[in-house]
């Protein structure tokens, strides 16, 4: 494999280092100023390197140059060049080494083995920690064009960090170096579509991955869909099958993992029926209709052409305007915690919120405020905060769906035993996940106690919750021992205060 010329020049300049140290020539030498200590840690990284590499309180300048010094003596024939490969292939993972050590042992592992050592940085890049390596490998999959290391670098740059941004990490100027005038996207997408044997487990990790990296920087998912769609038959690979069949039936893509695994189970044979039935009828829909249809849309547009086709003829404007009159009727608690300033808060409400809502959002709260004035769903929503409220390990949750007998139904799945992790939290167990795939709403409770005013909505969990799974949800607070506020919130982050239903 090539290198090019920058490259060869730094590890050209470690292999002169490292022979004059080989030979004592820098042990015995010191100039004006250079301390002692200077002078023994050169001494002893060429009188004992193994030694210098295995001792973790060697300084890391001492262990930079027995790396320099092992790697020259395996050149010389002077030590076993496996076992040198191997003590450097350590020191290369060793994150108790400060960058300069790991980096030079990768520099000489790669000048030895670039493709032995391409590989072992796959490994090593997605996991790795310390920016200075990160940086270093971003640089030499560069310097030598090193296309097999892409994948890596999708994996690694999917780890999300406050500092830097998408937009200066290294790993996103390593994939434009690498794939000079492609689209960043698009070569994630490549990543994801090419990376897709049933048998390589590491390899199904790597797409999922790059996935979950697109969505994060084409959040509306408007380039993936494109890709998508612009693939060529995907006959041989069931998910990207299973995608462009989304977004041709639906016009819908998943845009997360999870959102993924969704797909993957509303194509199978148990949901053939649901599929079929949501493509007939999203494809009747108008085009102002069908703008920012997502997956989660598709349930609603199912129930509607079943108990209210007129809605399916409605305009987005038509039915923001119902829903804006239902719920002026309606007592709202607007949530206040996390908010030091309660009117700093964003507000619960289709004036704040109307410009990020579609009209699959509208259909779908409205379905909502049906389901919330339904008194069999009342009762068993009541029935399940008291519990909850009883119950200090969780909070408690469910899907809320059509009942096939008509009306609505209020399924309770409290999380798993393992999976309760306090009062404040709730944890989808996924026996409600596998109920919810084809449910209208994802639902749970904020009952810790009957005056929990300024907890009367989503928190920062919930939402995430709902970005992942690309759910519409609903999250139900008690405002006193006989109110519980309504709260619909959707994946984007939308939220809408549905108002209170009363105990029974």
């Amino acid at each position: 494999m090539a290198i090019q010329t920058s490259s060869l020049s730094r590890v050209v300049l470690r292999i002169v280092v490292s022979l004059a140290l080989a030979i004592g020539l820098l042990g015995s030498v010191s100039a004006p100023g250079c301390a002692a200590g200077g002078v023994r840690s050169a001494s002893r990284a060429a009188e004992d390197p193994l030694g210098v590499l295995s001792d973790p309180a060697a300084h890391s300048s001492t262990k930079e140059r027995a790396v320099e010094v092992v790697a020259q003596m395996a050149r010389n024939g002077e030590m076993d060049a496996a076992v040198v490969r191997e003590v450097l292939k350590r020191s290369a993972w060793g994150r108790g080494n400060r960058p300069n050590v790991r980096n030079a042992a990768i520099d000489e592992l790669f000048v030895d083995d670039p493709a032995d050592t391409a590989r072992m940085l796959s490994l090593l890049l997605p996991t790795e920690s310390q920016w200075g390596v990160i940086e270093h490998v971003c640089d030499l999959a560069v310097e030598s064009n090193n296309t097999d290391l892409i994948p890596a670098l999708v994996r690694s740059w999917t780890r999300f960090v406050q500092r830097p941004s998408d937009e200066e990490r290294p790993e996103r100027a390593a994939l434009v170096a690498l794939a000079p005038g492609v689209p960043v996207e698009r070569t994630i997408f490549g990543v994801f579509a090419t990376a897709h044997d049933p048998e390589d487990h590491f390899g199904e990790r790597t797409r999922r991955d790059a996935w979950t990296l697109l969505s994060r920087i084409d959040p509306d998912g408007s380039m993936a869909k494109d890709f998508v769609a612009q693939a060529p038959d995907a006959s041989d690979d069931p998910l990207l099958a299973d995608l462009q069949v989304a977004a041709r039936d639906l016009g819908a893509i998943p845009l997360t993992t999870e959102q993924l695994d969704w797909v993957e189970e509303l194509r199978k044979p148990a949901h053939a029926e649901f599929w079929e039935r949501g493509k007939t009828v999203v494809a009747s829909l108008g085009a102002d209709q069908r703008e920012g249809f997502e997956l989660r849309h598709v349930v609603g547009v199912l129930w509607a052409s079943e108990h209210r086709e007129g809605w399916l003829e409605a305009s987005r404007n038509e039915m923001l305007s119902g829903l804006t009159t239902e719920l002026a009727e309606r007592r709202h608690t607007r949530r206040t915690a996390d908010f030091p300033d309660a009117m700093t808060g964003p507000r619960e409400t289709i004036d704040h919120w109307g410009s990020d809502l579609v009209w699959g959002d509208a259909l779908l709260m409205r379905i909502a405020l049906e389901a919330i004035t339904d008194q069999g769903v009342i009762r068993e929503l009541y029935e399940q905060a008291d519990h909850d409220k009883r119950d200090e390990s969780t909070e408690h949750g469910g899907v809320l769906d059509a009942d096939p007998e008509g009306g609505f139904v209020a399924y309770s799945y409290p999380p798993r035993p393992a999976q309760r992790a306090g009062d404040n939290r709730f944890i989808a167990s996924q026996e409600l996940i596998d109920a919810g795939n084809a449910a209208l709403f994802h639902y749970h409770f904020h009952a810790q106690e009957f005056n929990n005013d300024e907890y009367a909505g989503p928190g920062v969990g919930d939402l995430e919750y709902a970005r992942r799974f690309g759910r519409s949800c609903l999250v139900l607070t008690f405002t006193s021992s006989k109110t519980l506020g309504v709260d619909y919130y959707q994946p984007d982050g939308a939220r809408i205060d549905l108002g209170a239903i009363v105990r029974p």
